[in-house]
């Protein structure tokens, strides 16, 4: 560590400086990046506690599609007994 390609040596400290300009220039986009991820969990702790109501809603709105359905084939049934046949 601290030789160049060509085999020169450099000083500790000028090695040092450079890492510490590298490290400022990371940490915005480290920063930011670790913003997200904090934001992404929690979303998915929000649709984690979420996803049973959904679920609940899912199933009354299935249900009630196939009471109609049920309903209107009782209805079908019912109309051609009724109706005359020749």
């Amino acid at each position: 560590m601290g030789e160049r390609a060509h085999g020169m040596k450099e000083d500790p400290e000028h090695i040092e400086q450079e890492v510490e300009t590298l490290r400022g220039r990371m940490e915005p986009t480290v920063a930011e990046l670790d913003r997200r991820r904090h934001h992404m969990t929690r979303r998915v702790g929000t649709m984690k506690r979420a996803a049973p109501k959904v679920l609940q809603i899912a199933m009354f709105v299935v249900g009630v599609i196939q009471v109609v359905r049920a309903v209107k084939k009782v209805r079908a049934r019912g109309r051609e007994m009724m109706s005359p046949r020749y």
